[in-house]
């Protein structure tokens, strides 16, 4: 049986990683509605802890 995947392709601005990273995450969400929520928090999640490990790194 034939598989069927949406996909999306991405091109972005390298020079501008935190608008871009942010509308990314726009589109991502508008495409899984009512899992927003869910979705923001873990990618928090993530965030917070590559921030620790960068100030880890920053304290050494």
């Amino acid at each position: 049986m034939a598989q069927i995947t949406p996909k999306l392709e991405i091109l972005v601005n390298l020079s501008q990683p935190s608008e871009e990273i942010a509308n990314i995450i726009s589109v991502f969400l508008s495409y899984h509605p009512g899992k927003e929520i869910e979705i923001l928090r873990t990618v928090r999640e993530q965030i917070d802890d590559a921030v620790a490990q960068l100030d880890g790194r920053e304290a050494q």
